[in-house]
């Protein structure tokens, strides 16, 4: 398989908290991707059920009032699904910390993912080889 003609979904999320066990997911992003050309971008913020700690909202600036009125995971887990099963390459940063919480959390989640590579760049600028290149504190940070 050649990895650049093939569909890729990075995907990123933002949760009340670090811990995999009990984090939920209160934004939910995807960009698909194809010969290396974004093809679609979407993000949404997503009602967890239960209040995002202070420390949280802190790091991702969405508070609880952000979310009110907003959808739950489940109600869109559906169609998040769909993109996951069209892709046969995801991309995420991080991926066991983003993947372990949308398999707890995201009905259907787990079952997408059967098949599907996973590519991690945190992986790579972890590498010696490749990490020298960003020096200094925080070098690993998805922004970096």
């Amino acid at each position: 398989m050649i990895w650049a003609d093939q569909p890729w979904l990075c995907l990123d999320t933002e949760t009340t908290g670090v811990d995999t066990a009990t984090a939920e997911v209160v934004e939910l992003a995807a960009v698909s991707m194809l010969g290396g050309e974004v093809t679609d971008r979407r993000s949404m913020l997503v009602r967890p059920p239960c209040p995002i700690p202070a420390e949280a909202s802190e790091v991702h600036g969405i508070y609880d009032a952000t979310v009110i009125g907003k959808p739950s995971l489940a109600e869109i887990a559906h169609r998040f699904v769909e993109r996951v099963a069209a892709a046969p390459i995801v991309v995420a940063y991080n991926a066991p910390f983003d993947l372990a919480i949308l398999e707890r959390t995201c009905p259907g989640f787990a079952g997408a993912m059967q098949g599907r590579v996973v590519l991690d760049p945190l992986v790579v600028v972890r590498l010696p080889d490749v990490g020298k290149f960003w020096g200094g504190k925080g070098r690993h940070k998805l922004a970096n």
